[in-house]
């Protein structure tokens, strides 16, 4: 039994709802103009504008950016498909995974212009949904230890059926079991 469905997924949508209104707050113009940040510096001026240090930040931000948004899309896709077994827990993991790419944006952003607040309430949105989702996910992975994966003698017992005709299966089999269970249960 996984967490809920729906719930879950008008979690996701809040928070890309919230991630995606902070960020147009960031970069519309109007949002420097008013508030405390006015005064403070980019990034490019504490690395003393060198241009090695500034574009290869710049190229790892909005790489890691680009590829954190497109993840999501692939989640939606396989959850829509029906591949993945919880969907729920599918879509708080891309809005986590949006989040974090907001905050690359927004760091790759902050190289020129100092929208620390902006991305200060984007790292906590993702701290937020992290803690969310771990503590989901560590209940997910005691129901399955629990309920879902075999023991460790019963992957040894089919590593030993499958020794003489499939051997290098019997070994994944008994190194599955070395890996899942540290001692027998």
């Amino acid at each position: 039994m996984g967490p809920d469905t729906r719930l879950l997924r008008q979690a996701a949508a809040v928070v890309v709802v919230v991630v995606s209104g902070v960020m147009l707050l960031a970069v519309g113009q109007w949002w420097f103009d008013v508030g405390p940040w006015r005064a403070l510096t980019p990034h490019r001026f504490c690395w003393q504008n060198r241009p090695g240090l500034v574009w290869t930040t710049a190229a790892a931000h909005v790489t890691t950016w680009v590829a954190y948004w497109a993840f999501p899309l692939e989640i939606y896709w396989l959850t829509r498909r029906g591949h993945l077994p919880y969907p729920g827990l599918s879509y708080l993991l891309a809005a986590f995974v949006y989040a974090c790419g907001a905050g690359h944006a927004l760091d790759a952003w902050n190289i020129w212009t100092p929208t620390y607040y902006a991305a200060a309430v984007i790292h906590v949105v993702t701290a937020l949904v992290s803690i969310a989702f771990s503590i989901i996910v560590a209940g997910v992975v005691w129901h399955l230890h629990r309920h879902a994966l075999p023991y460790a003698t019963e992957l040894r017992e089919a590593a030993a059926l499958l020794a003489p005709t499939h051997p290098r299966l019997a070994n994944v089999l008994i190194l599955s079991a070395g890996i899942l269970y540290d001692e027998e249960r």
